[in-house]
C-alpha cells in the first residue's frame, strides 16, 4: 500500500501532461550534475632547461658576478643617468615581495570570485478544485 505522499504524487507524475514539463528539467539537471562530475585535463608544464645560460664565463676567484655597479665600466654618461633613475624608483626586496605576496592574494580571491558556481530551483504544483473539495 502506498503512503500519504505518495497517493498524491503518483497521479502528477503519471499526468501526460505534467511528465511532458517536468521530463525537460529533470534531464536538464542530471545533465548539470554529470558535467559537474568533469575534471578538466592539467596543462602541459614547459621543460626547463638544467644548465645556466652563462655557464664558462670566467669569474675571479671570491668577485661577485655581475659587480654591484657594472655599468660603471662602460663609462656612458647615459647609462649611468638610466640606472641611478631606475635604482632610485625601483622597491627593496622587502617591498617587492610585499607587493608580490599581495598580487598573489589578488589572484587567488579573483580565481575564487569567479569559480563554478550553480543553482537550480523548481517547484511544480498541480490543484484540482473538485479532488480537493470532494466535489
Amino acid at each position: 500500500m502506498l503512503d500519504c505522499h505518495a497517493r498524491h504524487i503518483l497521479p502528477i507524475l503519471t499526468d501526460p501532461m505534467t511528465a511532458a514539463v517536468v521530463r525537460p528539467f529533470v534531464a536538464l539537471a542530471v545533465a548539470l550534475a554529470i558535467a559537474g562530475c568533469s575534471i578538466p585535463a592539467k596543462p602541459d608544464r614547459p621543460v626547463l632547461r638544467n644548465e645556466a645560460p652563462l655557464a664558462g664565463v670566467d669569474v675571479p676567484a671570491g668577485a661577485a658576478w655581475p659587480e654591484a655597479e657594472w655599468w660603471k665600466r662602460y663609462a656612458d654618461a647615459q647609462l649611468d643617468e638610466l640606472e641611478a633613475k631606475a635604482l632610485a624608483g625601483s622597491p627593496s626586496l622587502d617591498e617587492a615581495h610585499k607587493r608580490f605576496d599581495t598580487a598573489i592574494r589578488s589572484i587567488e580571491n579573483a580565481r575564487a570570485a569567479s569559480a563554478l558556481s550553480s543553482q537550480l530551483n523548481g517547484e511544480v504544483q498541480r490543484n484540482r478544485l473538485s479532488q480537493t473539495l470532494g466535489l
